[in-house]
């Protein structure tokens, strides 16, 4: 499931609020900054869009501009939400949703509800998918016809993400309808007919919902839609596979990879990544020195309390070592995050170094007889396996599973793994779940009432044993101190 389709509903706000911004003497940079960053967004290049999104955010934040701020939060959840990184994308629009409340901005909090709703539903939360619909029901929407259409759509996620799967494809027929009456583009059309398609496959209705897909993908056909396409062409996978068709399983996988290929562009997407993780470590190294600069106020208020006062002087003590202990479990966090970026950046040079070695020598051959064309492809397709924790996370994902998926062999995919990040299949496997696990560790918000059991089993890991080496070798502390840490640390902030 993708919300690829909904791109246009925080666009509609972020448009409104770039008017907003202009009667209230928004700069001409941040302005058209923001105006490049939204054709790329429309054309869905979303490592272009990614990259002057970041930098929109940044201008507007030093400009203290609202309604720049809110838009490119919304649009960066949009992005993350599209290429199906779903915790991300709440964060971001989660985070537009709150500045639309503390600036009472209805339509904001609306249009941020309607999209948290298919977030939550995705993400198995019915809990908060239903508080975020009860929000947006409770806002007027004023004649908003995509409006009234999402908050029927709505309703059918909520019924999909119970079980009901013949009340939501009563839904979903009837947003279809509504759809069509009103005359909204036809990619509403195409959506509904997709939800229509892959609540049928649960409820045991292989054959029509066959008929779904084949109506969909003439659709996004006719639309010039890649990434639609390539959404139909993962549900036929899916459901080729449940009927035992393996033919044309293993042919539309063949579509899906091929598509995949060629509008996917892995490197430039994690360069932009890399660019919104740097801001956001700015942001978090200005929020640290602002906290030191409070505790060195509150030592020197402290400090001359005692002197006056000199009844104080144990509970002084006690502030100030607690306040040290503070600052060396976060210098330690800081230190150790550092630490993982440096090896993420070694291994992302290595793969570089691997395919600019051969540049401009398309008949050379590597060691292992791989020319430098199939070393790039199987980089490019051991990256995407890598980068979709659902995969990662299964307790069964093994190297035959990763050379089946990247269609090779075990002998080319271990050279390639080797050469191209320094390091084996199952050191390459553990990092990536062990990097998963630190920000479920440090995320109490969405997962603190998970155990470190839960969270070891989530991330693909049956023995806590071997969980507990792994992640001491790769963060060099045990789970429950690095989530001891982290909590102390958000105590202080």
């Amino acid at each position: 499931m993708i919300i690829r389709l909904r791109l246009l509903t925080l666009m509609l706000l972020a448009i409104g609020c770039s008017a907003d911004a202009l009667a209230d003497g928004g700069t001409t940079d941040i302005e058209a900054l923001y105006a490049d960053a939204n054709s790329y967004f429309l054309a869905e290049e979303y490592p272009d869009a990614l990259e002057l999104y970041v930098r929109c955010l940044d201008m507007a934040e030093k400009a203290h501009d609202y309604t720049k701020i809110c838009a490119c939060l919304g649009n960066l959840g949009l992005i993350f939400g599209n290429i199906n990184d779903y915790e991300r994308s709440i964060h971001y629009t989660r985070r537009a949703f709150d500045v639309g409340r503390r600036h009472h901005d209805l339509e904001l909090q609306r249009k941020s509800a309607e999209i948290l709703v298919e977030l939550y539903c995705l993400m198995g939360q019915t809990d908060s998918a239903r508080y975020y619909n009860k929000v947006q029901k409770n806002i007027p929407t004023q004649g908003y016809h995509e409006g009234n259409y999402l908050s029927l759509y709505n309703d059918g996620l909520l019924a999909k993400a119970d079980g009901r799967y013949t009340l939501a494809i009563y839904y979903f027929n009837r947003t279809l309808d509504y759809a069509r009456s009103h005359g909204l583009p036809r990619k509403y059309e195409l959506q509904q007919l997709m939800e229509v398609g892959s609540t049928m496959v649960l409820a045991g209705q292989p054959d029509e919902a066959l008929v779904q897909f084949d109506t969909s993908e003439q659709i996004a056909r006719e639309l010039a839609s890649d990434n639609m396409l390539l959404e139909v062409y993962e549900e036929k996978v899916k459901l080729f596979q449940m009927l035992g068709d393996t033919a044309a399983q293993a042919r539309y996988q063949h579509l899906r990879l091929m598509l995949a290929d060629s509008i996917t562009d892995r490197n430039r997407l994690n360069a932009a990544r890399n660019q919104l993780f740097l801001y956001e470590s700015q942001q978090t190294d200005e929020h640290i020195s602002m906290l030191n600069h409070r505790i060195g106020v509150q030592t020197v208020a402290i400090v001359v309390i005692l002197m006056l006062l000199g009844l104080l002087t144990f509970s002084g003590v006690f502030v100030l070592l607690k306040n040290h202990k503070l600052r060396e479990a976060q210098r330690l966090l800081i230190a150790k995050n550092d630490e993982l970026q440096q090896q993420a950046d070694k291994s992302m040079a290595l793969r570089e170094q691997l395919l600019e070695a051969t540049d401009g020598r398309p008949d050379c051959r590597y060691d292992a007889g791989l020319s430098p064309h199939q070393v790039n492809v199987m980089v490019k397709r051991i990256n995407t396996v890598f980068d979709d924790m659902e995969t990662i996370s299964n307790p069964d994902f093994n190297l035959t599973m990763l050379v089946s998926m990247v269609e090779s062999n075990s002998t080319y995919v271990s050279w390639v793994i080797n050469e191209a990040y320094g390091k084996s299949f199952k050191t390459l496997l553990n990092e990536h779940r062990i990097k998963e696990a630190c920000r479920r560790l440090s995320d109490e918000k969405n997962f603190g009432r998970m155990t470190i059991q839960a969270i070891c089993e989530s991330v693909g890991y049956s023995s806590a044993s071997n969980f507990i080496k792994a992640f001491k070798t790769i963060v060099g502390m045990t789970p429950s101190v690095y989530q001891r840490l982290q909590r102390q640390q958000h105590s202080v902030d």
